[in-house]
Formats: structure tokens, sequence, C-alpha cells
């Protein structure tokens, strides 16, 4: 993500090096987020909306992106959409 041509030297992915530097914002609207994306069927538990704020808290956006495509498409068969 911060360089991806050390990985790939032909590769025509962006760099996104600030996502290395940005603190992720545990006192944002996260919790509102998974709220509203349960709403429109993704299969967030109480018990995961209640603990974002912590699970953010100490990460970085770079932190948080890797989280997220790591979970892209675990949620098949558990009546997500990704």
């Amino acid at each position: 993500m911060v360089d991806p041509r050390v990985v790939v030297p032909e590769s025509i992915m962006l760099a996104y090096p600030w996502l290395a530097t940005r603190t992720a914002d545990p006192a944002g609207d996260i919790r509102l987020r998974l709220e509203a994306l349960t709403l429109l069927g993704h299969p967030y538990t109480q018990e995961v909306i209640d603990s974002a704020d912590a699970a953010v808290a100490g990460k970085t956006e770079l932190d948080a992106m890797i989280a997220y495509l790591q979970m892209l498409g675990t949620s098949a068969g558990q009546g997500g959409t990704h």
C-alpha cells in the first residue's frame, strides 16, 4: 500500500503512503457507520459494534485498510454483500 512497486515493479497500483502516518480516529463515527451497514445487511454483531472504538485505538489508517481488505469475501454465506 505504501509503495506497491517494491513488491511488483510493473505494478500500476497507486501508492497510499499517507495511510501509514495518519492515525485512525477512534472518536469518530465508526459505531454509527457499522450500525448503518448492519441496516444494509452486513452481519456486524452488537459486540463488534460496541468494541469498534477500542479496536481502532492506536491503529493507523493503513492498519484499518489492511483489515478491511483481509475481511473482503469472508462474509460470503453469512448474509454479507461483499
